[in-house]
């Protein structure tokens, strides 16, 4: 900026000095990474005219209650980091079984919910890339008859009725350097109909989290 001033019948001239304008970012300096993974797979045990006995199929989308009444499978869980990390690991399987009703807006109400344990793995400090496993092993006719009891002891409520098989993950420790203490969830659906089952699609779950670092 030029000022000109008169000043004693002669000229004097100066400028200004403008700083410019402070901008704060943020930038990252490490990050780490979770990952989890449903599969499943269910044997044939009963004689049919498509699959041999004892052929395990594997990862489908739809298996007949009849010829495979058992579900098999197993949730595995990893975690990687850019620096270092030394987690402790605590995973439990529960099976869920509850009545939601679907809003307008596309929410679910949850109308009733119960839920039994089917296994825990508890895995000690670990660096990054150990993973954990657990398996778990559901009966569908069981299934099928406990939600057929709950909703008749409900009076048959609105809504649907809907399984999920819940992996609970709880972490701590540390991870590039910083205090970790957190839980997670993750869901399989198993959607029942009549005399199959449709469980939905297996592919892994990531997410990813950045230590971040403001510069001015």
């Amino acid at each position: 900026m030029l000022v000109i001033v008169v000043a004693l019948g002669g000229w004097i001239t100066y400028t200004t000095h403008v700083s410019p304008e402070t901008t704060t970012i943020e930038q990252p300096t490490a990050s780490w990474e979770t990952t989890g993974q449903f599969n499943h797979a269910a044997t044939v045990t009963t004689a049919n005219p498509v699959f041999p006995v004892e052929t395990t199929l594997r990862d489908r989308s739809v298996y007949f209650t009849s010829i495979t009444p058992q579900l098999d499978g197993a949730y595995a869980f990893t975690y990687d980091a850019s620096e270092s990390g030394n987690l402790s690991r605590a995973v439990s399987l529960s099976l869920v079984f509850r009545g939601v009703e679907q809003q307008q807006d596309q929410r679910k109400t949850v109308l009733w919910q119960t839920s039994r344990q089917l296994n825990r793995v508890a895995a000690g400090p670990a660096p990054p890339g150990e993973r954990v496993r657990v398996p778990f092993s559901i009966d569908m006719n069981e299934v099928t008859d406990l939600t057929d009891r709950i909703r008749d002891q409900l009076g048959e409520p609105s809504g649907q009725t809907e399984v999920l098989v819940r992996a609970s993950v709880d972490l701590q420790g540390t991870v590039n350097g910083e205090t970790i203490d957190r839980s997670k969830e993750y869901t399989l659906p198993v959607e029942l109909r009549g005399n199959s089952y449709k469980v939905d699609s297996t592919g892994p779950t990531t997410e990813q989290y950045d230590t971040v670092q403001t510069m001015t």
